[in-house]
């Protein structure tokens, strides 16, 4: 029996003695495939989703053009240095004086949109890089050349890596420091030779992760996995493996402490506490959003469009008595996109487990997967950047099963028809004639208060895709116009929801005293809401439809802007002025008193 510390990884295109994957040797040659479909595709498609994109822009914008911005605030949406994201929005300030021309000649020369488009750049570049390293990654475990193309095609097409490359997020570019950090490792590892001087190589793979954490923190939950994968996968017994891991983890940790801890001083902040509400501020304070069944959709999600199949699945589980779901329902619109995504999940373990390497990618796989999981246990586990960091030793685990002769065919050909039904699946979904028209039929009704809605006026809305427009839609000319406020007064998720009516009394007070008017969706006085409108009951327990449209039926209404699902005036009368006058309250500031001020 071959010993695991007889088993060395080398790159001349075979197996080696011991029956494992040799890998390839690589060259610039083998990653045009990859790099020619990653271009036509992003070029096709786009992002439905942009997260936070118009936040990092803005303050971008206002640093280079010299205006007022906070180093650091409670909500974390305004900070220039934001724990949970550090390193992005120095990074699109530094980048934006190089990227800025090439932005002015798409978005003309108004700068905050010249600074969205800078972001989004910024992150495409990333995109690019991340396709370069896991199609090189990739070929440390797998001699076919076919598969490695088919497995990088297919972490182009998961729905979490081509959304957020065509956004301003930091997420791709700390996927891309992490896929270099545990490539540095897996190749030095593999290779007797240069893992001699374990050195170099550890402090450049410590470096590379302690930038990915610093891009988004929660990659630090994959970087013990990454540390170790040399041990895992090439052998326990070897002393220059443990030298070549054991530094990488204390270059790691270093880099990372003197990284958070120089910025905490550099923003003033000099105690414990202030460093723990520093943290906090990352969360946005929003609504923990945790379970198992928000893990079991949030997985499967990163990969496969489920479009809005998220709330098909929410009124089925929530019983939702406005637009109910029947199980036969469910399985129709959403649950065979889902079954079909575990199925493939379980053919990809079962091939591992067929082969000692797969057992060792099995453990490794298992090591990454316990910490993001359980993190997503805990928070958020709906969002499908959550599983991000996972997605190296997924695809490292993928390539392998399909390459591996003792695997399963039915499990290879499972794995091939969810591939491909994900590929067909998310194109569709982010196919730029697609997401054009949802634009349009958003830019249409903004337009209609857009013309008619003077600066001081205020529009309120309630679950509504307008509440999001300038989040979705970042360079859509409505967005620049100065005179429109839309402000949602059902912040689902949020601390704030409970005060819903004294936020809609205090929008409204504020907006007559300044002048102007208050204009209100017609959708929150309907008894029942639409099934398109996305509402679902129970969603968040703290509101219920019925309770905001007994609300607004208290107010006395005016004339009504745009159709059916247009908006109505709430004018200042005596009567709305008494209604209202029972929810007021004096206004809550969400800046931070102590966060440092810049101008």
């Amino acid at each position: 029996m071959t010993r695991t510390s007889d088993i060395h990884v080398r790159t001349h295109g075979r197996v080696d003695a011991a029956g494992e994957p040799a890998g390839v040797k690589w060259s610039w040659r083998h990653v045009v495939v990859p790099v020619a479909l990653y271009v036509l595709v992003t070029w096709l498609t786009d992002a439905f989703y942009m997260g936070d994109t118009s936040f990092y822009g803005a303050m971008v914008a206002n640093v280079a053009g010299g205006r007022v911005y906070q180093l650091w605030e409670a909500t974390g949406n305004y900070s220039l240095w934001e724990f949970g994201h550090l390193l992005w929005r120095p990074l699109g300030v530094a980048a934006f004086p190089v990227l800025r021309p090439l932005a002015g000649m798409s978005v003309g020369s108004d700068l905050s949109p010249a600074a969205l488009y800078a972001m989004v750049v910024l992150n495409w570049l990333a995109g690019l890089a991340c396709v370069v390293l896991m199609h090189a990654l990739l070929r440390r475990v797998c001699e076919r050349e076919w598969i490695v193309h088919v497995t990088t095609a297919a972490f182009i097409f998961t729905q979490a890596f081509l959304n957020y490359t065509q956004t301003g997020c930091s997420y791709v570019p700390g996927l891309a420091f992490l896929l270099l950090g545990l490539y540095l490792l897996l190749r030095d590892g593999g290779d007797g030779r240069r893992v001699e001087r374990a050195w170099p190589t550890a402090t450049l793979a410590g470096l590379a992760f302690a930038l990915a954490v610093g891009l988004w923190v929660p990659y630090l939950w994959a970087v013990p996995a990454a540390v170790c994968a040399p041990l895992v996968l090439y052998g326990w017994r070897r002393p220059e493996l443990w030298r070549l891991s054991i530094y990488a983890a204390l270059a790691f940790g270093l880099l990372t402490g003197a990284l958070f801890i120089a910025v905490a001083l550099g923003i003033g902040i000099r105690s414990v506490g202030g460093f723990r509400e520093w943290v906090v501020a990352s969360s946005h304070h929003l609504v923990q959003n945790r379970g198992l069944p928000q893990v079991v959709f949030g997985l499967a999600r990163s990969f496969i469009s489920m479009g809005g199949d998220n709330v098909v699945f929410k009124r089925y589980l929530l019983h939702d008595p406005y637009s109910p779901v029947s199980l036969v329902d469910l399985f129709r619109l959403s649950l065979w996109k889902l079954a079909l995504f575990y199925l493939f999940l379980a053919a990809v373990l079962v091939n591992l487990s067929r082969s000692p390497f797969g057992r060792r990618l099995l453990g490794l796989l298992a090591l990454a997967g316990l910490p993001v999981l359980g993190f997503a246990l805990a928070w958020q586990g709906t969002v499908m950047e959550r599983y991000l960091p996972w997605f190296p030793f997924l695809f490292l685990a993928l390539a392998y099963s399909l390459g591996d002769r003792r695997a399963f065919r039915l499990g290879k050909a499972i794995t091939l028809i969810f591939m491909l039904a994900m590929a067909v699946t998310n194109f569709a979904a982010m196919h730029r004639s697609v997401l054009y028209r949802r634009e349009a039929a958003a830019t249409a009704r903004a337009s209609e208060l857009q013309t008619l809605v003077r600066p001081q006026d205020i529009v309120l809305v309630g679950k509504d895709e307008l509440e999001n427009f300038v989040r979705d839609f970042p360079f859509n000319p409505v967005n620049h116009h100065n005179g429109l406020r839309v402000h949602s007064f059902l912040p689902l998720g949020m601390p704030q929801l409970t005060e819903w009516r004294a936020d809609v009394a205090r929008k409204s007070f504020a907006a007559w005293g300044a002048g102007g008017d208050v204009y209100v969706a017609r959708r929150v006085f309907a008894a029942r809401p639409r099934a398109e409108w996305e509402w679902v009951e129970g969603a968040d327990p703290r509101v219920r439809w019925a309770e905001v449209a007994e609300f607004f039926a208290g107010l006395e209404t005016g004339r009504t802007l745009g159709g059916e699902d247009g908006f109505v005036l709430v004018p200042q009368t005596p009567a709305n002025e008494k209604f209202l006058s029972q929810y007021n309250a004096p206004g809550v500031t969400a800046a931070h008193d102590s966060a440092p001020v810049v101008r």
